[in-house]
């Protein structure tokens, strides 16, 4: 059941006084409003004649974040610069090893189980060079 709120006695007291007290404009407010009204454009006061340097914060904000950034780049670079360079070669043996090391996953201890250790290291060996 959907039974309306009880009403304020606030909102009543309001709108009795509203009803036995109308509002009433002041003598001079139609002219004011027409006048404003009939100004041109160019008079009223717009956000960009209030601050002109408002429309350069965007682009200021822009070229210090893009400083900040290339500045964090630039030292990043520099710390990196110590580390060693890899050769060719060298990553090579380390793309082998990885792929021999990648066949240790697919061994389950069953197959283990009825060989020796000579030859299981003979196993790998050989999948290593191959």
């Amino acid at each position: 059941m959907n039974t309306p709120n009880p009403p304020d006695p606030l909102d009543n007291r309001l709108d009795e006084l509203l009803a036995s007290q109308p509002l009433k404009p002041s003598v001079d407010f139609t002219e004011r409003v027409l006048a404003e009204i009939e100004k041109p454009a160019s008079e009223k006061d717009s956000p960009d004649t209030k601050h002109p340097w408002l429309r350069l914060v965007l682009p200021i904000a822009a070229l210090l974040t893009a400083a900040f950034v290339i500045v964090q780049l630039a030292s990043n670079e520099s710390a990196n610069s110590d580390v060693p360079v890899l050769s060719t070669i060298e990553l090579q043996e380390i793309f082998v090893l990885e792929e021999g090391l990648s066949g240790l996953v697919n061994l389950q201890d069953a197959d283990l189980n009825n060989i020796d250790l000579l030859d299981a290291l003979t196993f790998l060996d050989s999948d290593i060079q191959s």
